[in-house]
């Protein structure tokens, strides 16, 4: 739909191809071309900036999505606490050995 939108729009900008085949240079001078030129690159932009505003969704200002909940909150509380004992055994198993304590065997 969108790829319509923009075909159509893009129908309605005049081309300046006078410009391209040298009909009638002698009669424009230097700024005359150079508004010719700008204002068909204005236009094409002018275009695509339109057909981004349909095709691209936007959020709105100063909107803000709350999605996480009490539930998500239960789940890493589920998930956190064994990783966490986890990391502390593999700590103690790549921790040095102490011999001191054992005394007499």
């Amino acid at each position: 739909m969108c790829l319509n939108t923009t075909r159509s729009h893009m129908s309605c900008i005049n081309v300046p191809s006078y410009l391209l085949n040298g009909d009638g240079s002698d009669m424009f001078n230097k700024y005359d071309i150079m508004n010719t030129v700008n204002q068909f690159y204005t236009d094409i932009v002018c275009v695509l900036f339109e057909a981004s505003c349909v095709a691209i969704h936007r959020k709105k200002y100063n909107f803000y999505k709350y999605w996480w909940d009490e539930e998500l909150v239960l789940l890493k509380v589920f998930f956190s606490e064994p990783l966490i004992l986890l990391r502390g055994r593999q700590h103690s198993l790549t921790s040095p050995v102490c011999l001191c304590n054992l005394g007499s065997v």
